[in-house]
């Protein structure tokens, strides 16, 4: 199997759990959140005209008030708590805590392991929770979509956060001092890149293939 076609098979896979009902949000208008840039740069370019897409921050310190929306998803990455789930892997928060919402970094293989052996959750992120509560004081149908960007059995090393500011904008200061002071994290970096490029492109699949199968959301 291609690549290109693992990412579809993939994706396709997202959709056949997907259960919803048209109906229920016919002529709805569509909003789209990330937490950080490099998701809405993976899906920005398959996005129709009239979707609204905003970065909310890591931990959606940056969430607004209020927004027009009766539909919302929330797009992005998450780690793997479950020991089945592969790089590029998608995971839909229904029912709702499949998806962990933490507050720190869940960071190493043996703390995604206890986590999952208390919450029975899938993956863990930092907003789709809240988020989700936002969606319902909104009255609004709530969307997660997340593509697994470490697996279970990965450790993260929790400096990469440091790396970045809350929406995901690179600080090459952080990055260089990290770089003299711990030369191995530059193993850390090209695995994550590599990682988040397959998470982007599974990502991307999976939104597409849900606006196309639900176009009376974005009219």
């Amino acid at each position: 199997m291609t690549a290109t076609s693992n990412l579809q098979q993939k994706a396709s896979n997202f959709y056949g759990l997907f259960r919803y009902d048209p109906s229920a949000l016919s002529g709805s208008k569509l909003h789209i959140f990330t937490a950080i840039r490099a998701e809405a740069a993976a899906i920005r370019g398959i996005l129709p005209d009239g979707v609204e897409l905003t970065i909310i921050g890591i931990r959606a310190v940056r969430l607004p008030q209020h927004v027009d929306a009766r539909a919302i998803i929330l797009a992005g990455f998450a780690g793997a708590l479950d020991p089945a789930l592969a790089i590029g892997d998608i995971v839909q928060d229904s029912p709702p805590g499949t998806i962990y919402t933490s507050s720190e970094i869940v960071a190493t293989a043996a703390e995604k392991a206890a986590l999952f052996r208390r919450t029975g959750a899938k993956a863990v992120d930092m907003e789709t929770a809240i988020v989700r509560n936002f969606a319902e004081r909104l009255g609004a149908r709530f969307v997660g979509i997340r593509a697994i960007s470490d697996t279970a059995r990965e450790d993260v090393d929790p400096l990469v956060l440091k790396f970045i500011d809350e929406t995901g904008r690179l600080r090459p200061h952080a990055i260089a001092t990290a770089l003299i002071r711990k030369p191995a994290v530059v193993r850390t970096l090209h695995r994550l890149r590599a990682n988040t490029a397959v998470a982007g492109r599974s990502l991307a699949a999976a939104v597409g293939i849900f606006l196309k199968s639900n176009p009376e959301l974005s009219e």
